[in-house]
């Protein structure tokens, strides 16, 4: 459970909230976390520094030329089909 819904009450209504982006230094260079099956693979973009930096995921397959992946959610992009 999130901490907001923790201090708040569940049927509050709108809650009127402020809040300012702050920057982010990140070290090192960005990193993907690969998962999948034969069947679909996912990548999550990790170690960026602002959030919607990532605008376009691609792959290239062995046997593949580069194809585009989809947005799942956040920084996790999606390809399916196999022939990767």
């Amino acid at each position: 459970m999130s901490i907001f819904v923790t201090i708040t009450q569940s049927k509050a209504g709108i809650i009127p909230a402020k809040f300012c982006r702050v920057p982010c230094v990140k070290r090192g260079g960005v990193r993907f976390e690969l998962k999948g099956n034969p069947n679909w693979i996912t990548a999550t973009v990790l170690n960026v520094a602002g959030a919607g930096d990532v605008t376009t995921v691609r792959i290239e397959g062995h046997t593949s030329d580069w194809r585009p992946m989809l947005p799942n959610w956040g920084q996790v992009w999606q390809i399916g089909g196999g022939n990767f």
